[in-house]
Order: structure tokens, then C-alpha cells, then sequence
């Protein structure tokens, strides 16, 4: 039988040593080291850690203060003297292990985000990939040699063993296979994937390629003639982000934004073991070169698993499979949102999909909305509840009707990368979006039609909040500054606000005068607007993920990655009372008339509060396709 194990540790245990603990953020990169001793791992905290992969220690001092934003991927010199980073802030940095420090870098180039980057087995050089381009670096000297254009995005870029080759997969469905030397393409582009590829892998000896996408298969190729090996390896319910070959090129393992695990035969495609499922999102995979093991992300931190039958490794002690005493989902809550009457709140996580909840028994709709293919990141409801609007890190907005869960018209385009907000103006008319592009966007909600573009942030936009009256916007940024735009005219009109950290989360107060933003640096702050006066900042124990005022003003709550949703005094920023969770609180929101709150945590629980008293209320639990309501 598969196995239905789960990456995460169980809550409220015996406290064990911690393995791989120290990045404050989600982990989006990892890579062994040549000799299968360390394991690099690169965070949205910016910043890249080192660790013991035997004991799960870290190794030295964390490796900062170049990338400004998302570190995406990381990469030993077969040396394993040297690391290379790419980043969000669309640059490659490269650092020496021994002293900690960047001996190269940042190289720029890349006019988006470097989501790949890569050592040639030689040494020679280094492979980025993330905008149309894979670019081709001197790992010594740091000069870009070659520029390799694609008609869409590309998402990674492999080298052969042999160094000659560089494979790239790209948004437009196909696997190019390039000759270093001549740049030129070895043989036509590789097409059997329906949708985007994603990711792209060599077996040891050169002799095969895999690749595998947002069509949810993997493919096998004869990586010298481009032939297709036999039928796609079918089996993920979503997206394939990752995989790679073992040492011993007996398997294929790969990782889905399904949040699961499997292996593969690459000679029959048959499924070796899995699924094994995460509780957190799972999206990067190395498997090690000296022993028959693999480490996945997994949320903030890793796991190591070995490949024979996907057992874990580290972090030790028991695992725990989804049951329902543990009161989790298999959804990290990212947003939630409450219909104008308070009868039902919507929530939305890490798969794909936004379902409403009776607000009162628990009970979970029939009815799931779905058309994504990557991430719902944020959803908000209409002011007259006849509408759901959802972003995507697909790229795209969809709008919904609530009454036939079907979509009120096509999806919006127009974001070149992933959405990370969506609201409504407070007379429902229009959408306002902000996302990875730096870009905030205003759509006709009638019609769907682009209005407007501003630029102005030089970093991913995490927050955004409309004003009461609807003529301005606030936006928080991962450049740690909060500005405020004029919705009509795209002009700035305040700040920007600063903090000491990137910005997850803005809201205006109900009488427009001011603004409340939560960041990375654990603090909330409110501002006066326009003038920028800081007139209260709270702290909490870790990074702020979500602010919001009461519908009265007369409080404000944080949620944060310390495990407690705070009420706080507006005019004193007096702690009034706490609610402990068992996991980072990652959303909050008070219903309509403020009686209530409905927290959702990064282990999938939904729980609904009331405000007065702290009383927990309801705590809902969702397994499969059942749902348990349970009253407090």
C-alpha cells in the first residue's frame, strides 16, 4: 500500500532537538554539496543557511545582506567551495563557503525574477534562468558569455554531465536542449507536455532527460536523439515543480504542488512508492550524490527521506499521517474573507481551490470553486456578496459568482508573474491587484477590462488595502516600504512608510485617516496619512503576516508566525487579549459587525473566536473530502 505519511512533525509532543530550524520565512531552494555532507538552503527571509546534513545542524553564520528579496534557488561548485544564488530581485550571487562572504555578484542581467541557477559539472560555468532568457555566466570571472532566448518564461536550466548541453524548461510547453559551444539547439525542441514545464533533470550517465509541468506528468527522453522514451508518468493531481534523478539512477523522485512526494522506475514508469503527502508546501528536491537520500522544502524548514521507500530520515522521531485528532487540513490557510451577513466566511489555501464554511456549525459547502493552476494566494468578497474575486500565483485573477460557483467571465490577465492580492473598491466597481511583477493593476469589475497599471515598488508587492472612499490604494512591498497610490491617476500620493523588514500586510482604518501595516520585523505600525506620522507601533514575537482594523477602529489585530492572534487598543496599543494557536497564525479577519474573528494557521486549522471574551467558538477540520464542525 502507498505510503500516507506526512513531512511535518506532530503538536503537542515531547519537545525533540530541532533539525534545521533557523530561516524565518518559507524555504524555496535547497541543494546537497558534492560530497553529500551539507545541504544549502535558500528562503524567502533572503537569506541562505548552510547545514550538517547528517545531524541537521547549521554550519556557520547565515549567508546575507546581498539578495534583497526571495532567495529561489542555490547551487554548490563541484568543488563545493562555492555556492551560487538566484533571487527575486533578479540577480545571481555567488559566495565562498569558507569565509561566508560573496566573492562574485551580484550579476545582473535578467530583467525578472532568477527563478533557476546552476554549475556545469566542469566548473566552468554557471547556468541562470527566469525571465525569457537562460543565461550563461563565467563562474570565475562572473561575465555573462551567452544569452539564450525563449519565446515564453523559463523555469529551469539543467547542464549535462558532460557540461556540453544545457536543457531548459519554458512556459510554452517545450524542452529546449542547447549546445554550450555553439549555442544552437542540439535538435528540435522536445513537445509532449500539454501545459507549461516546469521542471527538467539528466540521469547520471547523460543518458536520459526527465521533465515534468503543470500538466501533472513526467516525461522521459533519449537525451542524445530528443526521442520520447515511452508514455508520460502519470499520478500527481497538480503541477509537477521538481524532480531529479537518485545517485543511482534507479528512480525518479518528484514533487508536486499537490504537496506529495513519489518515485519512479525511469525504465517502466511504474510508481515505486508514494504518494507521501506534506503539510506544507513542497516545491524543491536534491537527492544526494554519495547515499540513497533526498531532501525536500517544507514550509520554513526540510526534510531528508531516504529513496528506497521514502522513510525520514531527519528531523527524527515518529511521523504522524492526517487524522482527526490532530485538527489540520491539508491546506496552509493563506486568506479568508466573510460574506456581508457573517452567516459564511471563504478561505482559501494551497490547493487551487476557495470553499465557503457555515460560520456558525462548521459545516463546509458542497460547492468548491476551482480553475486555478497554481496557488490561490488571496480572495475578497463584494460588498453585496454576489461576488468572490481570487488571485493566483498563476498569473491571473478569476471572479466569481457565489450563487453558481461558476466564473462571472474569463480570467484577468495582464500580471507577468505571480498575483499576490486582490480587493475590491467599497462600491464593488472595481478590482485592484498587485503582485511579483511590482505592478498594482485596476480592473473594471463589470467588465473585466484593464484600466490602469502603476509601477513604482522595485520589489514584489505582499499587501495591499482600497481606502474607505475608494479613490487611493496603500501597498506594502518586500523593499519594507509601505506607499499610497491614487487610484485614478496611478500617481504617488504618500509615503513611502518604513520598516526593517518586508511588508506582509496593510490596512486603512475605517475613517480613512490612517494606515495600519504588519511586517517581517515582528512590529505594527500605524501611520498617518499623507504625512507619514508614525503614531503607535506594537511588537510581537516573530513576523507579522496579517493586520486588520475592527470594524469600529476602535481595535486592531496581528497575526503572527508566533503562534498568537493579538487584539490591541487603536489609540494606546494596550495588548487587550490573545488567542494561542498551535501553529504560526497566518491569517485573521473580524466578521462584518466585529463579534467574531476567524483565524486560519499554517497546518490547515480554521478556527472562529469571539472578540469580547477570547472564547473559541468553532474549530474546524477538514480530511479527503469530509469536513468535521465541532462547537467549543
Amino acid at each position: 500500500m502507498p505510503s500516507s505519511d506526512t513531512c511535518s512533525d506532530s503538536e503537542g509532543g515531547t519537545h525533540t532537538p530541532t533539525f534545521f530550524e533557523g530561516h524565518t520565512d518559507t524555504v524555496r531552494a535547497v541543494a546537497y554539496s558534492p560530497d553529500g555532507t551539507r545541504i544549502a538552503s535558500g528562503s524567502y527571509d533572503d537569506s541562505i543557511r548552510i547545514w550538517d546534513s547528517h545531524t541537521g545542524m547549521q554550519i556557520g553564520k547565515p549567508l546575507e545582506g546581498q539578495h534583497y528579496s526571495a532567495v529561489r534557488t542555490v547551487a554548490f561548485s563541484p568543488d563545493g567551495r562555492r555556492i551560487a544564488s538566484s533571487s527575486l530581485d533578479n540577480s545571481v550571487c555567488i559566495w565562498d563557503t569558507s569565509i561566508q562572504e560573496t566573492v562574485l555578484g551580484p550579476l545582473r542581467g535578467h530583467t525578472e525574477s532568477v527563478l533557476w541557477v546552476e554549475y556545469s559539472h566542469s566548473g566552468q560555468y554557471i547556468a541562470s534562468a527566469g525571465d525569457r532568457f537562460v543565461r550563461l555566466w563565467d563562474a570565475y570571472s562572473g561575465e555573462c558569455i551567452h544569452a539564450l532566448e525563449h519565446p515564453a518564461n523559463v523555469s529551469k536550466a539543467r547542464f549535462s554531465p558532460s557540461s556540453h548541453c544545457i536543457a531548459s524548461a519554458c512556459d510554452d510547453k517545450l524542452i529546449r536542449v542547447w549546445n554550450v559551444a555553439s549555442q544552437a539547439l542540439a535538435f528540435p525542441p522536445l513537445a509532449a507536455h500539454k501545459s507549461e514545464v516546469w521542471a527538467v533533470s539528466y540521469s547520471l550517465d547523460g543518458r536520459l532527460l526527465a521533465s515534468g509541468g503543470q500538466d501533472c506528468t513526467i516525461c522521459l527522453w533519449d537525451a542524445e536523439t530528443g526521442k520520447l522514451r515511452n508514455r508520460p508518468l502519470k499520478g500527481h493531481k497538480l503541477g509537477v515543480s521538481d524532480l531529479a534523478f537518485t545517485s543511482n539512477g534507479q528512480m525518479i523522485i518528484s514533487v508536486s504542488r499537490d504537496r506529495t512526494v513519489r518515485a519512479w522506475d525511469p525504465v517502466t514508469g511504474d510508481c515505486l512508492w508514494g504518494p507521501i503527502f506534506s503539510a506544507e508546501y513542497v516545491d524543491r528536491i536534491s537527492t544526494s550524490p554519495t547515499e540513497l537520500g533526498f531532501v525536500v522544502n517544507r514550509g520554513s524548514s526540510m526534510c531528508i527521506r531516504e529513496t528506497v521507500a521514502g522513510k525520514l530520515i531527519l528531523p527524527k522521531g515518529p511521523e504522524t499521517t492526517l487524522s482527526k485528532s490532530l485538527l489540520i487540513t491539508t491546506e496552509w490557510i493563506t486568506s479568508l474573507a466573510w460574506l456581508p451577513d457573517g452567516s459564511h466566511f471563504a478561505s482559501e489555501g494551497n490547493q487551487y481551490t476557495i470553499r465557503f464554511w457555515n460560520a456558525t456549525m462548521g459545516e463546509e459547502s458542497e460547492d468548491v470553486f476551482a480553475h486555478h493552476t497554481a496557488i490561490v494566494t488571496s480572495i475578497e468578497i463584494s460588498p453585496d456578496g454576489s461576488k468572490v474575486v481570487s488571485s493566483s500565483e498563476d498569473r491571473t485573477i478569476c471572479l466569481w459568482n457565489t450563487e453558481t460557483k461558476k466564473l462571472a467571465m474569463d480570467p484577468l490577465k495582464g500580471h507577468t508573474d505571480g498575483v499576490r492580492v486582490v480587493k475590491f473598491t467599497p462600491d464593488g466597481s472595481h478590482i485592484v491587484s498587485a503582485g511579483n511583477d511590482c505592478t498594482i493593476r485596476v480592473w473594471d469589475a463589470r467588465t473585466g477590462s484593464s484600466l490602469r497599471v502603476i509601477g513604482g515598488h522595485d520589489f514584489p508587492i505582499r499587501a495591499l488595502s482600497v481606502s474607505p472612499d475608494g479613490l487611493q490604494v496603500a501597498t506594502g512591498s518586500e523593499d519594507n516600504l509601505v506607499r499610497v497610490w491614487e487610484i485614478h491617476t496611478g500617481f504617488l500620493i504618500a509615503g513611502p512608510y518604513g520598516h526593517d523588514n518586508h511588508v506582509l500586510s496593510v490596512c486603512w482604518s475605517p475613517d480613512g485617516t490612517c494606515i495600519l501595516s504588519g511586517a517581517g520585523d515582528s512590529s505594527a505600525r500605524v501611520w498617518r496619512v499623507p504625512e507619514g506620522v508614525q503614531l503607535l507601533k506594537v511588537e510581537c514575537d516573530g513576523p507579522i503576516s496579517c493586520v486588520q482594523y475592527a470594524p469600529d477602529g476602535q481595535t486592531f489585530l496581528t497575526a503572527s508566525c508566533d503562534k498568537i492572534l493579538r487584539i490591541w487598543d487603536t489609540k494606546t496599543g494596550q495588548l487587550l487579549r490573545g488567542f494561542e494557536h498551535e501553529s504560526w497564525v497566518t491569517v485573521a479577519a473580524f466578521s462584518p459587525n466585529g463579534t467574531r474573528i476567524a483565524s486560519g494557521t499554517r497546518d490547515g486549522c480554521l478556527r472562529v473566536w469571539e472578540t469580547a471574551s477570547g472564547k473559541l467558538l468553532l474549530g474546524q477540520v477538514r480530511f479527503g473530502t469530509r469536513s468535521y464542525g465541532f462547537v467549543c
